[in-house]
Formats: C-alpha cells, sequence, structure tokens
C-alpha cells in the first residue's frame, strides 16, 4: 500500500480518542484493555500525548494503525477515580483478569529482568487494513526515530496468545529475551 500516510501526533492530544476507537475494535478480546470502557482507554491515551511518540497510519484519509514508544520512565498514568472505579469494574466483570493480574505478578522476579527502558507500548493496525504493510512501516518508522535519539536497543511485550503479533515481531528481528507468566518479552538491536 504506497498510499499510506504516518503522521507523528505526538503534542496533537485531538487524536487520543481515535486511538482509544482503533484499540477497543481491533484488540484482541482476549486481551484485558480490549474490555476497557471507551472512555478510559481514551484517558490512557490521552496520557501518552508529549511523553511518547505516536504515530498514526491512514490510508485515503481513514485511519488504520498507530504505535506508540518511548522511554518507560516518563509513563506516568493520571487516571481520574471515575477511570480507576471502571477498571476495577471491568476486573469484576471479567475475573479471570483479575486472577491473573493478581498472581502472576507474584510468580517471577522482575528485578532480574532486563527490560529496556525504550519500548513500544502499544501498536495497532486495524482489522480490514491488516498484512498490508501497515504495520511494518510504523515500527520503521518509530524505529528511525529511536535512531536518530541514538537509541541502540528497544524491546516490547506480547500475550503469548496473541501469535500473529509474536510471528510479526519475530520476522521483525526481535528476539525473545525472557517469558514471564503470559507475557514474552523481546527486544531489537538498532
Amino acid at each position: 500500500m504506497s498510499n499510506i500516510k504516518i503522521q507523528n501526533i505526538s503534542h496533537q492530544q485531538k487524536f487520543s480518542y481515535d486511538l482509544a476507537v482503533i484499540h477497543k475494535e481491533n484488540y484482541p478480546k482476549s486481551h484485558f484493555s480490549s474490555h476497557i470502557p471507551i472512555t478510559v482507554l481514551n484517558d490512557l491515551y490521552f496520557s501518552y500525548f508529549r511523553k511518547m511518540t505516536i504515530y498514526l497510519a491512514t490510508f485515503e484519509d481513514e485511519n488504520c494503525g498507530f504505535i506508540i514508544g518511548g522511554d518507560k520512565s516518563h509513563l506516568n498514568y493520571n487516571f481520574s477515580f471515575r477511570c480507576i472505579l471502571s477498571i476495577i469494574s471491568t476486573y469484576l466483570q471479567n475475573p479471570k483478569f483479575g486472577l491473573k493480574k493478581l498472581f502472576i505478578p507474584y510468580m517471577f522476579d522482575a528485578s532480574s529482568m532486563n527490560i529496556p527502558n525504550f519500548r513500544i507500548f502499544s501498536i495497532c493496525v486495524v482489522s480490514k487494513f491488516s498484512k498490508k504493510g501497515i504495520g511494518r512501516t510504523l515500527l520503521n518508522t518509530i524505529e528511525n526515530e529511536f535512531r536518530s535519539k541514538s537509541i541502540q536497543k528497544y524491546g516490547l511485550s506480547v500475550k503469548y496468545f496473541n501469535k500473529e503479533a509474536l510471528l510479526f515481531y519475530l520476522k521483525n528481528h526481535f528476539n525473545v529475551s525472557h517469558v514471564s507468566g503470559e507475557n514474552i518479552y523481546l527486544d531489537k538491536h538498532l
């Protein structure tokens, strides 16, 4: 798809709702965040602006994907009380996710993991645009941004059941650094 346009929207908070919609409609239903209300997703994505690098892909003026990456130490979620209640409610409505969050973190020593500071926090391609090179274009774009900042290594995590995403990352030269619970941590040297 040669008509893909990639736009850096890192300082344009007006796009937070667009990212939330793409996320809500296209994240796998086996991922907890796909069950969170869109208003909370909007607040989450809004919190990324000005702190993270965010690119939006469009094709013929239609949003078709995004990628968010940056330094994990710059993250601080400032959720409102309403959003926190909504997340708790989502856990209560989907107890399998809550149990995983309660028990899996205690099954490993996070301090022993060598997780790069620079990470991809979210990448999502609208289903109807899948397998058209959008994910690869977004990845190339953010990698160029990372290189321009002299970042030599970055990472991400993917749920073990998200086989399509895992194969995408392996095909794009990521290496598995470790597995923890249902998360597979990957990194890539630039």
